[in-house]
Formats: structure tokens, C-alpha cells, sequence
């Protein structure tokens, strides 16, 4: 879960984070398990899809942006441009 279920990488990558992080809390024994507890749920909450999987959307979603903007930035005219638009509302 942690690394990612459908990715050829996750099952390298989440035991060596689920090892790792709590080694790195070594340093704090007494609030060892609850930073633990927290850090699990936030990639719970924030990377439903993995480590791997969350990797994959960020750099996904940087380069649509950074193809939109190239876009715009070439051709220096809206992405998107609508007139005459109407909606009517039937019974």
C-alpha cells in the first residue's frame, strides 16, 4: 500500500520506507510511535495511490502544465475561447 499496489517499483520502495522511517525516529523514542502513526496516515490521506503512484501523477501533472503554458506562451492567444454559449432549461 505504501509503495504502490499496480507500479513495478512499489513493492521495492514501500518496505524500504515502512523500515526506514522508523530507524530515522530513533531519535526521538518517546514520540517514536506517534510521528510513525502520523506519517503513515498522511500518506494514507495524500498518496492513496503509493509512493510510486502519487511520483507518477506529480510529475504528470507538472509536465500538462508545463505544456499548457508552453502553449500559451507560443501562441500567445487564449486556451480556450467560447461565444454564443446558451443553456436552456426544459420542464
Amino acid at each position: 500500500m505504501i509503495g504502490g499496489i499496480a507500479t513495478m517499483g512499489g513493492p521495492f520502495i514501500g518496505p524500504l520506507v515502512m523500515v526506514a522511517i522508523p530507524e530515522l525516529l530513533q531519535v526521538v523514542p518517546g514520540l517514536k510511535t506517534l510521528i510513525y502513526g502520523i506519517i503513515l496516515l498522511l500518506f494514507i490521506i495524500f498518496m492513496p495511490s503509493g509512493i510510486v503512484g502519487g511520483l507518477k501523477r506529480s510529475i504528470s501533472r507538472i509536465s500538462v502544465l508545463g505544456t499548457l503554458k508552453k502553449l500559451k506562451d507560443e501562441h500567445q492567444m487564449p486556451l480556450l475561447e467560447v461565444s454564443g454559449l446558451t443553456k436552456l432549461l426544459v420542464d
